[in-house]
Formats: C-alpha cells, structure tokens, sequence
C-alpha cells in the first residue's frame, strides 16, 4: 500500500523542487504569518495585561505559550493542502487519468497526505529556528514538563490533521470547488481552538463550539505538557477524550470517503470542475 502512495508522494516532491521560488515562498509563507502574533506577545511581555494573563493560564510565559500554538497549528495545514492537491490535479486534467488506475483510491490519498505532511514539517522547522533566534533574542528559557505526554499530543493532533485532510479530500471530490470550505475551515478551527490564546475569553455561546473540537483539548494538553499551564479538563480525562475523538473521526473519514468517491463515480463526474 505504502509503495503505491509513495509514487504519488514522489510526484508532488518533484513538482516542487522544479520550481525553487515555490520552496521558498513556502518556508517563508509561515514566518510572515506568525510575525502579529509574535509582536503582540512581545508587547504583552512589557505590559501589565501578563498578570492577568497568568491568572487565567497558570503561566506568564505568554510569548512561548502563543508560540506553541503557532508551532503546532501548522499541521492543520495538512487538511488544507490535502484539499489543494485534488484541487490541483482536476485543474491539470490529470486526476481522470489517475483515477483509472488500477490501485486502491484510498493509496492516492495518503500520497497527497504525505507529501502535505512534508510541507507542515517544513513549515515547523523554518518556525520553530525562528523563534529559537528571538527566544534567545529575548533571553527567554523554559524547560519541557513532559515529554512523553507531548510525544503523544503531537501524534494525536497529526490523527486529527490526516483524519479531517481525508474528509476535505473527500469533499473535494464532491463540491469541486473547496476554496471557500477550506479557507473556513482553517480559518475558524485555529480561532475555535484557541491556539494563541485561552478560549476562556471567547463569548460563552462560542466557548460551547470550542470544546467540541478535538483542536481545542490537544493544544491544551501540548500546552501543559510543556508549560504545564492550566487545562480545560482534567489533563487525563482530555488524553482520553482525543483518544476517543480520533478513532471516530477514523471511522467517520473513511465512510465518507466511500460514500462521496462511489457517488462520484456512479455519475461519471470526477473530472468536472
């Protein structure tokens, strides 16, 4: 299974080795959008507003408390590309052609996952050195509480990633057009979720929102494994609660795949745009 989803995976590299500008737009890309919220927190270091901060967190290391949700959010960018990817190969003409042959469906997409998984882990590298420049910039130091917990939050948020990348690539079989689905969706998950802030100042009413969202408990728990901020829920009830989360997203991303890719093909659209 793995050798015919790497075929597709080698493809997309060589696309975009072929175009040199494209790396670096790419590597530069998360740098540029990671700068506001790198601003503010260096604002919010030399201001008062870090005590209260504290007291709803747990920590005043607001700066690397934002910074790991900026780190981490880039995996959700596995979804986005995912979509992209189909996107991209019905702009081609290429993915009627691809469709016919005679390997399992379910292998070109954990190609396109794969190789969406090379850009998130590029993105984090050139972030992550970044931010090691201005942590040491800024002299500031913190010590992981627990790394196996974070080796585990990770790996459950990359589940979540390629769990919900094959719903979207799913859909885009589907809708066709997924610009506007993706961008709302990777819009408001990191919002909902609270990624560079606690989800307690958001209204009551979008708090409901937020804490159905699997997002929400594992940047919690990547936050606390390192930090060890204070958490929504007990930090083993919420391991649990993702836990559960990624085994029914499983089931759900695999029925919906089923289901929309025999549609598709049933009508003989899967080439139209």
């Amino acid at each position: 299974m793995f050798n015919k989803a790497y075929v597709f995976l080698k493809k997309e590299m060589l696309f975009l080795i072929r175009y040199p500008m494209q790396i670096m737009f790419e590597t530069i890309l998360p740098v540029i959008n990671m700068l506001p919220a790198i601003f503010l927190a260096i604002y919010l270091m030399s201001s008062n507003h870090i005590q209260n901060f504290e007291k709803v967190t747990g920590t005043k290391n607001y700066f690397v408390f934002i910074s790991i949700g900026i780190v981490f959010s880039i995996f959700n960018s596995i979804q986005e590309q995912t979509g992209y990817q189909l996107s991209k190969e019905m702009w081609m003409g290429t993915l009627e052609q691809i469709w016919i042959t005679p390997i399992k469906k379910f292998n070109l997409i954990l190609g396109w996952i794969f190789f969406s998984f090379i850009k998130a882990i590029l993105y984090t590298i050139s972030s992550a050195i970044i931010l090691k420049f201005i942590f040491i910039y800024l002299n500031i130091s913190f010590n992981i509480y627990s790394l196996p917990l974070l080796a585990l939050s990770i790996l459950l948020l990359l589940a979540i990633s390629i769990c919900s990348g094959i719903i979207i690539c799913s859909i885009t079989l589907s809708i066709k057009q997924v610009d506007s689905f993706v961008f709302l969706v990777t819009g408001a998950i990191p919002l909902l979720s609270g990624i560079t802030f606690p989800i307690s100042v958001l209204p009551p009413k979008i708090q409901i929102i937020s804490k159905i969202l699997p997002t929400t408990y594992v940047f919690d728990l990547i936050r606390y494994s390192i930090l060890r901020s204070n958490t929504i829920l007990d930090p083993s009830i919420e391991l649990i609660l993702v836990f559960c989360y990624v085994i029914i997203l499983m089931i759900i991303s695999v029925f919906i795949f089923k289901q929309l890719k025999r549609r598709v093909e049933k009508c003989g659209t899967i080439y139209i745009m």
